[in-house]
């Protein structure tokens, strides 16, 4: 009931910001926005520093390019998603891959690796919020976008009548944060093993060739919703009959991740 009511008054909250036009920006509150910014962005290059390093530190030195050219494809796949800087994030990986550390110093190094991740958290936690409430918008704006009174919002992308399937027929479905982080990715029956939430609506979605279904974290299975970072407010699913590059529609989606959030 509380997850209900508070999706209710965030459709609420979000048709009156559409109906109120925004206030002029003030000069001296641009200026301090501009500042914050700046910070945020500091601690984004702080901490993508950090983790390389601390990338390096996990090397496989049994299998050192296996490792690399593994760490190098979640770099390209996963930090703009998480909202690091993959330029360097990728520069101080390399940077420290092939050092041999002694154990004091890997303690060291480990120790100043974690030093901005709560600086990094609080930075994310407010990109997030920015990016939800954004794409929130851009969808209730959207021709053919059903909003349910539960806050579940979808969309099926309907071609010609002999091409459309029951959306039980889907082959692939995913679930991504709205800045593009894919956090389960499902096959064989992949309609059926959604949250009870989402189920539940699919009996009265239309025969399509896709479905994109926007769903509050309160309304998901615990289970799933337990592997989702708090700062994430909605999850966006793709379900799809045919293709195997769901979330295309995303934001800042250039490439699909498939490991694990920091």
């Amino acid at each position: 009931m509380n997850a209900i009511l508070s999706s209710l008054v965030s459709c609420a909250l979000l048709a009156y910001t559409n109906a109120t036009p925004p206030k002029p920006t003030s000069p001296e509150t641009m200026t301090r926005q501009q500042a914050n910014e700046e910070a945020d962005r500091e601690i984004i290059r702080q901490y993508s520093a950090a983790q390389g390093r601390w990338l390096a530190l996990q090397m496989d030195r049994d299998k050192p390019e296996q490792y690399r050219k593994a760490v190098l494809e979640w770099i390209d796949r996963n930090a703009a998603a998480c909202f690091m800087d993959p330029g360097i994030l990728k520069k101080s990986f390399l940077a420290h891959a092939d050092k041999i550390y002694t154990d004091d110093e890997i303690a060291r190094l480990s120790a100043t690796c974690h030093e901005f991740d709560d600086l990094y958290e609080q930075v994310c936690t407010k990109k997030q919020a920015e990016q939800d409430a954004r794409y929130i918008r851009q969808c209730s704006a959207e021709t053919g976008m059903i909003i349910l009174p539960n806050g579940i919002m979808y969309k099926a992308t309907v071609l010609s009548e002999n091409e459309n399937r029951p959306v039980f027929a889907t082959r692939i479905a995913e679930g991504a944060t709205t800045s593009g982080f894919v956090m389960e990715t499902l096959y064989v029956n992949p309609a059926e093993k959604l949250s009870q939430s989402i189920r539940d609506i699919l009996p009265q979605l239309p025969h399509a060739l896709e479905w994109r279904i926007v769903v509050p974290v309160d309304l998901l299975d615990k289970d799933i919703g337990a592997h989702i970072p708090k700062r994430v407010s909605i999850v966006v699913y793709t379900l799809k009959i045919n293709g195997s590059t769901p979330n295309d529609h995303l934001e800042n989606n250039k490439q699909t991740p498939t490991t694990s959030h920091p």
